[in-house]
């Protein structure tokens, strides 16, 4: 296991902060071996988890509904004919709503709580898919794809809080990274059905999944830190016991924790001015540099555009079965990260990415670029590099930027401001992903195909130097240790001169 340590480059008066750090560590450390003994019995957790993370499949089925869809909409047999402008907007408007949803759900979450909102959202959800399935014009089509997208920001937000709050610490990291699981699994579900299935009937499908996702919530308990923040302590107790069993587990414990942790945190609203403290707005800005980096790196424009960047790019390869392939690769790089996150650590698997990621768009760049050119012979020869540097991109960053930046978001913030934070996080990804969709075309025209892909490599390359000297290692330790945590740190994050213990 790794564990970071902060460098004795420090002041003084840090010192007994890294004690407490690493005292931190081994509290958890004790307190996961303990948990390891009883983890087949929480196979409930997962059921509620797997529940709630329907709405991810849901979010990915949104996301991956472009690629299929918009070569559909263009041609003349499609009820609603889309101009190449039209299209844009189309898979654009998904991030605005995005957006809009993911400014009321922390609010709503946190009035509501985190069950009611998974329940909730799904009406408006069918309803937008309803509205792309009758479109007799773009309005209704726009209107759909927005409401799609509130909702889509929704889910962003409160699954992964729901799930990082129900969950153990020595499990916590596969199953907060499981979100982007269960968003892949939706991407290759539409990219996948859409081969076969025209537009409408990919977008009903949709619509019976999230009437699936609303009913199968309804049993599952609220999470136990909102029931404790709430009072409801009975309620949490038996919410503790449904998801970890009776079984060597100490509820009453468990809701104290959380109690300790509510009252030294102070009690009420987030107000403005409680940002000026450092555990505060730390974690908010290192979870929305997270985001910025997820989508500075292209994925969802080089998603929304699979065909079209394999059409251009010349490829050799059927369009179709390739853009299939792209989802069935992040799907299976997307678990093997949730694997390896609470063994590897959540740096280690960034820094992967990155690298991954630039090495990748670099060489697709390249490619691009001899295409373009139409080099005699290469294209009939090397026309499956195109879809080899996708495959590589996609799954070194399936294993860290894909799944981490949510799961981490909702790790580090103090719960007291979980639900406003994640809110706004994911308001901000949400802009990032609309502005990195709507100018992807202006990119490609003003700089061209290879251009584009160095701009984006050149945002995975700085990816690595924000992991390595600003995020923090989490692996390992409890919402309330993590806080803990930042607490502790007095004007400094760990940086490249902290170390990389190794133990055993």
């Amino acid at each position: 296991m790794f564990k970071m340590e902060i460098s004795k480059s420090m002041e003084p008066n840090n010192t007994n902060i890294n004690t407490d750090i690493t005292s931190v560590d081994m509290e958890a450390n004790t307190s996961m071996k303990k948990q390891d003994v009883h983890y087949a019995l929480h196979w409930k957790m997962f059921l509620a988890s797997g529940v709630a993370l329907i709405g991810a499949v849901g979010m990915g089925m949104v996301i991956g509904f472009t690629a299929p869809a918009l070569p559909k909409m263009i041609i003349p047999s499609s009820p609603v004919i889309l101009t190449e402008d039209q299209g844009t907007w189309f898979a654009s408007l998904m991030a605005v709503g995005a957006l809009v949803g993911g400014l009321t759900a922390g609010p709503v979450s946190e009035i509501l709580g985190r069950k009611k909102a998974l329940i909730l959202m799904n009406i408006p959800f069918i309803l937008g898919w309803l509205l792309i399935v009758l479109a007799n014009g773009i309005s209704m089509l726009y209107v759909g794809r927005l409401l799609t997208g509130i909702c889509t920001g929704m889910v962003s937000v409160t699954a992964p809080m729901y799930v990082v709050e129900i969950s153990t610490p020595n499990i916590r990291g596969m199953l907060g990274t499981s979100f982007q699981v269960f968003v892949t699994i939706g991407i290759l579900a539409a990219m996948t059905l859409g081969v076969y299935l025209s537009w409408t009937w990919l977008a009903v499908t949709s619509a019976i999944l999230q009437a699936t996702a609303m009913v199968s919530m309804i049993p599952i308990p609220e999470s136990p830190s909102w029931l404790m923040n709430r009072g409801r302590k009975e309620e949490a107790v038996q919410a503790i016991y449904f998801f970890q069993g009776k079984r060597g587990v100490d509820a009453e414990k468990q809701c104290e924790e959380i109690i300790k942790n509510v009252e030294s945190d102070q009690t009420g609203r987030i107000a403005l001015s409680d940002f000026k403290q450092e555990h505060y707005w730390k974690p908010a800005l290192l979870s929305i540099g997270l985001m910025f980096f997820q989508q500075l790196s292209g994925i969802n424009a080089i998603l929304f555009y699979t065909v079209e960047i394999f059409r251009e790019a010349g490829s050799s390869l059927d369009e179709s079965l390739s853009t299939i392939l792209v989802a069935v690769v992040m799907v299976l790089f997307t678990i093997l990260g949730s694997f390896l996150v609470d063994r590897a650590g959540r740096r280690i698997l960034l820094l992967i990415s990155g690298v991954g990621t630039a090495t990748s768009l670099f060489c697709l760049g390249l490619s691009s670029g001899v295409l373009v050119h139409k080099i005699e012979s290469f294209e009939t020869r090397f026309g499956w590099i195109p879809l080899v540097c996708l495959l590589v991109y996609i799954s070194t960053f399936a294993v860290g930027f894909g799944p981490l930046p949510w799961f981490m978001t909702a790790e580090m913030v103090p719960q007291r401001a979980r639900s406003i934070v994640n809110g706004i996080v994911v308001c901000f990804n949400w802009t990032f992903v609309f502005m990195v969709t709507k100018t992807f075309d202006i990119f490609l025209h003003g700089l061209n195909q290879h251009g584009t892909y160095w701009l984006f490599a050149a945002m995975c390359a700085l990816s690595c130097l924000f992991t390595l000297f600003l995020l923090p290692e989490t692996k390992g330790k409890s919402l309330e240790q993590i806080q803990k945590y930042f607490l502790g740190i007095k004007g400094t994050i760990p940086t490249s001169s902290s170390q990389i213990e190794l133990i055993e």
